[in-house]
C-alpha cells in the first residue's frame, strides 16, 4: 500500500502528538490519521473511535487495507465513552465546534486526567477551548496555525497536569487585562512566536471588519449599534495582538 496522505490541517494534528504511546483519536472518521500515526512510529497503538457507522465501516476497510487491525483498535461510541480511564497516553479531538469539544472533554474528564496529552483543532470557539483548559489546571504548550483550502486552523497541545508542581505558562499573573484577552483570543505561543499564519489571519481579520464597520456605520438600529460596538472591541483586541508580534 502507498503511504497515506494526509491534509495539511490533518498532518498537522498528528505531528503535534509526542507520547509515541496508546493515542485515541476521537471522531476518527475514516482513520486516516490513525494509520498515519501507526505507519510513521508516532503511536504504538491507535484507538479509533467514532459515533457514526458508516465512517466506521469505511475506517475498518482502511485499517485491514493496511494491515493494521492489530495495532488500530476501531470502536464506535460517544466522545471519551470509548475509552477506559487509563487506556491513552494522547488524546486527539479534531474537527469539531469548541463547545463540543470542551463538553466531549468534560464528559469524559477522568479519561482525559490520565491522559499526558490532548490535541485539540476546534472549528470555532478556540477561545472558548483555551479557557476551558486553563480552567482544568492544564498547560498549553504549544500551538500551531495552517491555512488548509483557505481555511485557517488552530491546533492546540496541550500538557495534562495533575500536581502542584505543574505550573500554567499562560497564567493572568502579571500580565494586563489586554494582554490576557490577546492571550485568550489568538494564542499566546502563536502571539509571542509571531506566528505568520497568525498574523495573516489577523490582517485579514481586520481588513473583513473593517468593511462591515463602514457598512454598519450607515444603519442606525439597536441591533446594528450592538454590532458596530462588538466589532470595535473586537478591532482593539486584533490591533493589540499585531501591535504585540510586531514588537
Amino acid at each position: 500500500m502507498k503511504d497515506i496522505e494526509l491534509s495539511i490541517r490533518m498532518k498537522a494534528v498528528a505531528d503535534m502528538v509526542t507520547t509515541k504511546g496508546v493515542v485515541a483519536d476521537i471522531g476518527c472518521d475514516h482513520a486516516f490519521v490513525s494509520i498515519y500515526l501507526v505507519k510513521n512510529n508516532k503511536a504504538e497503538k491507535v484507538i479509533a473511535s467514532d459515533v457514526r457507522k458508516g465512517p466506521c465501516r469505511i475506517a475498518r476497510n482502511n485499517i485491514d487495507a493496511y494491515g493494521l487491525a492489530d495495532r488500530i483498535d476501531l470502536r464506535l461510541g460517544d466522545g471519551l465513552s470509548t475509552i477506559a480511564k487509563d487506556e491513552a497516553d494522547t488524546i486527539i479531538i479534531a474537527g469539531m465546534g469548541g463547545m463540543l469539544i470542551n463538553s466531549i472533554l468534560e464528559a469524559g474528564i477522568n479519561v482525559v486526567r490520565n491522559a499526558k496529552q490532548l490535541v485539540l483543532q476546534p472549528q470555532s470557539d478556540v477561545d472558548k477551548v483555551r479557557n476551558y483548559i486553563l480552567s482544568k489546571g492544564f498547560t498549553i504548550a504549544s500551538e500551531d496555525m495552517v491555512i488548509d483550502m483557505g481555511k485557517y486552523y488552530t491546533i492546540i497541545n496541550v500538557k495534562i497536569c495533575n500536581n502542584t508542581e505543574c505550573v500554567e505558562a499562560e497564567n493572568a499573573k502579571g500580565h494586563e487585562k489586554d494582554t490576557c484577552k490577546v492571550y485568550s483570543s489568538f494564542g499566546r505561543y502563536l502571539i509571542d512566536s509571531k506566528h505568520p499564519v497568525l498574523l495573516q489571519y489577523l490582517k485579514e481579520r481586520m481588513r473583513t471588519n473593517d468593511e462591515i464597520l463602514q457598512r454598519l456605520h450607515s444603519v442606525e438600529t439597536l441591533k446594528t449599534n450592538e454590532r458596530f460596538k462588538e466589532l470595535q472591541e473586537e478591532q482593539y483586541i486584533i490591533n493589540k495582538a499585531i501591535e504585540m508580534m510586531n514588537k
